[in-house]
């Protein structure tokens, strides 16, 4: 059985339509879906429409999303909220909005997706267990979407229709390899984001949370893709996709550009077929931008 396995990523999330271009032109296609994040978005739309709709389709979402304006960073609603005494920098209300809106007629729930079977991830609160979408076809599409982007500060928890309160799955389940061969999955295709660039210790506030962040999801990543790979029969593709620049996490105006450098970079791993690995050095490559098989022999 074959799956795509997509991680989170923010605005980046463009990068990996270019990459799921690449594949389909290819003609590898998914039995299963497996996203968090960013990149449930994605792989949604996989599950939710026709291979010949898809992709136009996706490329056009990513696009609209720079004038929905999901994150107006910068507008004095902040302040107002954060006087308020509210538990995040924005509301639920754009995005909601923007997801209700591209969500086929008819498909309310996981068992209404007439494409590959599809997980999405999410962290319910308060112990922060693993809330696997999808694995009840009664789940609602909706709850998903929102419950695995609810990233603190940023949006407040998702309160689910069952009464579970979830927030980002990023948070414990940032590329769910595991998920994926708990289902079945022998075959993965795994579509990491990656850090745009290193971070400079001397940097400001913001530069040292990205840091703090980084290091953390590159731990949990390399956790689970060391433990991926020592399963006996199981073969992984590794697309890591690296914005060229870095952007602001509420900046979708560089949707074009970035799907074309996710569709390149996913043409070179797979002329390259080798499994690149997350170094100490720098995801991927040995420091020096070097590529580095993995495990490092």
């Amino acid at each position: 059985m074959r799956a795509f396995v997509l991680s989170g990523g923010g605005n980046l999330g463009a990068m990996q339509v270019g990459a799921l271009r690449r594949l389909l032109e290819q003609g590898v296609i998914p039995d299963l879906v497996i996203g968090t994040s960013a990149g449930a978005l994605n792989a949604a739309y996989l599950a939710a429409y026709p291979q010949d709709r898809m992709l136009s389709g996706l490329e056009q979402w990513w696009q609209d999303a720079a004038q929905a304006q999901l994150y107006p960073w910068g507008s004095p609603r902040i302040f107002w909220r954060l006087f308020r005494g509210e538990r995040s920098l924005f509301s639920h209300s754009p995005l909601r909005r923007f997801i209700e809106a591209r969500i086929p007629r008819g498909v309310f729930r996981f068992q209404d997706l007439a494409g590959p079977r599809l997980y999405i991830t999410a962290a319910e609160l308060p112990m922060g267990t693993l809330r696997l979408f999808g694995e009840s076809p009664e789940d609602l599409i909706l709850d998903a979407l929102m419950s695995t982007t609810s990233i603190p500060p940023y949006h407040p928890p998702w309160t689910c229709s069952d009464g579970s309160v979830c927030i980002d799955g990023g948070v414990i389940a940032f590329l769910p390899l595991r998920v994926a061969l708990a289902k079945g999955a022998r075959e993965i295709y795994a579509f990491p984001i990656l850090p745009a660039r290193p971070i400079s210790l001397k940097g400001d506030l913001m530069d040292l949370a990205w840091l703090a962040i980084s290091l953390m999801l590159r731990c949990q990543v390399e956790v689970e893709l060391r433990w991926s790979v020592e399963q006996p029969g199981v073969r992984i593709h590794w697309i890591a996709l690296m914005p060229p620049d870095a952007l602001p996490f509420w900046d979708f105006r560089h949707a074009r550009a970035l799907i074309e450098a996710g569709y390149q970079q996913a043409a070179l791993a797979l002329s390259q077929e080798s499994i690149a690995g997350i170094l100490p050095g720098g995801w991927g490559s040995d420091g020096e931008g070097r590529e580095r098989a993995f495990p490092p022999a």
